[in-house]
């Protein structure tokens, strides 16, 4: 056989893969162009950039890459502000599945602070009593002054004044905790909506 002939199989043999090598390393890119055609070439003109394209291995012809389009101003603002809800959700995702392992968990939880506040009602409750009692003495004391032709003394009228405002004070907290009981209803209720559906499932996928 002639030799020059084997020679040139053989660099041939060698050259195609080599080629095949090369080829797969090279990356073409996919757009639409001016003319809204698509188009595949070896460079990306500039003015097609901000309008999305796809990039593709030049041995594969498959899509390494999907470069999605800029978005305007307007649209800018409104994935903003979807990315920050949807953080937001994840977020009450995540404090909730780290305070409660079941949804037992969650019942006894709220048990617990409904309790708690219950009492605290209860012992306010107590104390407000106690004071309107003292009250009342006060103002029967200072009404038999009164009736008797005496001046009410100054001491009698500042403990008056004092025991009026601790009364209301204590109205005051007896009625905020009255309204943290709703407050601790609808909050349990809805950490066990997020538990059961999660924090915003119209968000999921």
């Amino acid at each position: 056989m002639d030799k020059r002939i084997v020679t040139i199989v053989v660099v041939g043999l060698l050259s195609a893969p080599l080629l095949s090598v090369q080829a797969a390393g090279m990356r073409l890119y996919r757009y639409v162009n001016s003319a809204g055609n698509i188009e595949i070439s070896h460079t990306l003109p500039s003015d097609r950039a901000a309008m999305g394209y796809e990039i593709l291995d030049a041995g594969t012809g498959q899509v390494v890459q999907r470069v999605p389009r800029q978005l305007s101003p307007e649209e800018l603002k409104v994935k903003q502000a979807r990315d920050r809800r949807i953080a937001a959700c994840h977020a009450e995702d995540d404090r909730v599945r780290t305070l409660y392992a079941s949804e037992t968990d969650i019942a006894n939880a709220e048990k617990q602070s409904l309790k708690s506040l219950s009492d605290s009602i209860t012992n306010a409750r107590a104390n407000l009593a106690q004071l309107q009692r003292q009250l009342e003495d006060l103002q029967k004391e200072a009404a038999n002054v009164e009736r008797t032709g005496g001046g009410v003394q100054a001491i009698l009228i500042d403990s008056i004044n004092q025991t009026e405002v601790q009364v209301k004070q204590l109205e005051q907290d007896i009625e905020s905790r009255r309204r943290q009981q709703d407050e601790t209803r609808n909050q349990y209720a809805e950490d066990l909506r997020i538990y059961r559906e999660g924090a915003c499932p119209e968000l999921n996928g």
